[in-house]
């Protein structure tokens, strides 16, 4: 074989490899915190190791949850934009092969001199182009599409995440404003029996008309409430619906009281909140996708190289086109390069690395923001928690106390002033209770979203397909069990 071409085969490799240039990613370094504000257990597993479906057990939720993610339009629109990514990334990833085209003709001259014969022929043929990713710039390009896929996936994540923990919350608020309802129509019927004894005692000339206006004001106030209550429902239910992806209308429920959904709060290391959360994870992705096209815009000061081959047959004959002396073929390679250009590569370099920065700003504040939302909701559930166990012991002396007050009442001890401040004091408590407990509730739903829960154990990513199928969690499980039916 002749030198020439054993060197030519040596350096082949060379060329078609090339040399990306650009900086190669580094992931930005963040500060983390030694420990939360809240001292949790050491020894336990973070609760965003457990799936949703381990954390909210109450039944209804799950059915609520599950439709949700099968129904959501904001998910479905989060799905759309990840088919996107990836068919973006797919794209870069064609460039480097290379393209193969066919043409095919048929052509006719006739000069000015009418004397002179003209001409005409027919092609066929097929031709390829290929660019050598000499300087890198496809590959940087195909990191930066292959990034923001992966941004994509994690964005997909964390509309995942925040529409359980949106749902969760939707129905803790529902079964507050029941509880809140309830509540007004048992004070409101205890007040009516209150006012009718005073009028009947008025009526009967041994009352108080001042006493009976009291009654029948604080009967009233407690009346108005219920449609102020029955208003927030159907309001509260309208915003679950639309989570849900469905029309306007009331939602089925049972009267039971939803219980505290978790009785530790074993949040794990701040270190490892990073690798859990979505959002985070997205924005290091998105950090990757900038850099890789600075090494993009660097590569604009090189030269394209590309390749090209064609063949295929000519004849002016139609008849003899596809005869082998017809056949013919031509091969090549080009240089394209920049001379000068007016400073737009220049500047584009410059605008790279300028995004770049902002999308690690980006990705700090995302960190910082994630570190915040997980010592609030530590520190919530533990004042909401020592708040429900204060409110719950004044609940039970105020409802003795009204108990007290009322017998003394009617036994002509006291005057109806004690008894009208000891049941406002009871109403006023009882709706504060029941609002630190849905608090406390809620404060729990957030704790578990800041960790990036489930992102272990039940896997976000699988949780829902791109084609918006729940491929995880209860109702995948009840579907594999009915096709087994099947």
């Amino acid at each position: 074989m002749p030198l020439r071409r054993i060197t030519a085969l040596a350096l082949l490799p060379l060329i078609f490899n090339g040399c990306a240039v650009g900086p190669d990613y580094k992931t930005p370094e963040i500060k983390t915190p030694q420990a939360w504000r809240i001292e949790t257990p050491s020894n336990a597993n973070s609760v965003a190791n457990l799936p949703w479906w381990e954390i909210f057990k109450d039944a209804e939720l799950q059915v609520l949850i599950q439709e949700g993610l099968s129904a959501n339009k904001d998910l479905k629109i989060a799905l759309t934009r990840l088919v996107q990514a990836r068919e973006s990334a797919e794209i870069a990833e064609g460039a480097y092969l290379p393209t193969v085209g066919y043409t095919a003709g048929a052509y006719r001259s006739r000069p000015k001199s009418f004397s002179a014969n003209g001409m005409h022929g027919f092609s066929l043929g097929g031709s390829i182009q290929w660019e050598v990713d000499l300087w890198g710039r496809l590959r940087r390009l195909n990191e930066s599409a292959a990034a923001q896929y992966f941004a994509s996936v994690e964005n997909k994540n964390a509309t995942v995440l925040a529409l359980v923990a949106e749902i969760a919350n939707g129905y803790f608020r529902l079964r507050m404003l029941d509880a809140q309802l309830a509540t007004s129509r048992q004070t409101a019927e205890t007040r009516e029996k209150a006012y009718k004894l005073s009028k009947s005692k008025l009526d009967n000339g041994v009352g108080n008309r001042i006493d009976t206006s009291y009654f029948e004001s604080d009967m009233l106030s407690a009346q108005a409430s219920i449609f102020e209550f029955e208003r927030g429902i159907a309001v509260q239910e309208n915003a679950l619906n639309l989570l849900l992806g469905r029309l306007p209308g009331p939602i089925a429920r049972s009267n039971t009281i939803p219980s505290p959904i978790l009785q530790e709060i074993p949040a794990g290391l701040p270190s490892e909140l990073l690798l859990r959360r979505p959002d985070v994870r997205a924005a290091e992705h998105q950090v990757r996708a900038a850099n890789a096209k600075i090494g993009a815009a660097i590569a604009e000061f090189f030269p394209k190289v590309s390749l090209t081959a064609a063949l295929g047959f000519f004849n002016p004959q139609l008849g003899h086109l596809l005869e082998h002396d017809s056949l013919g073929r031509q091969g090549g390679g080009g240089l394209l390069g920049p001379i000068f250009a007016g400073g737009t590569i220049y500047h584009g370099v410059k605008q790279a690395e300028a995004f770049t920065k902002e999308t690690v700003l980006g990705y700090e504040q995302t960190a910082l923001n994630a570190f915040r939302e997980v010592n609030d909701a530590l520190v919530t559930i533990r004042s909401t928690r020592e708040r429900i166990q204060k409110l719950e012991k004044q609940v039970a002396v105020l409802r003795e106390a009204l108990e007290n007050t009322r017998k003394a009442y009617e036994s002509g001890v006291l005057p109806f002033l004690p008894v009208l401040d000891a049941d406002r004091n009871l109403f006023s408590a009882q709706l504060l209770l029941n609002d630190v407990r849905t608090a406390e509730l809620e404060s729990a739903v957030q704790l578990y979203k800041a960790l990036g829960g489930g992102w272990r154990a039940g896997n976000l990513s699988q949780l829902v397909n791109e084609k918006g199928e729940i491929t995880g969690g209860p109702g995948a499980k009840a579907k594999e069990k009915s096709e087994e039916k099947k």
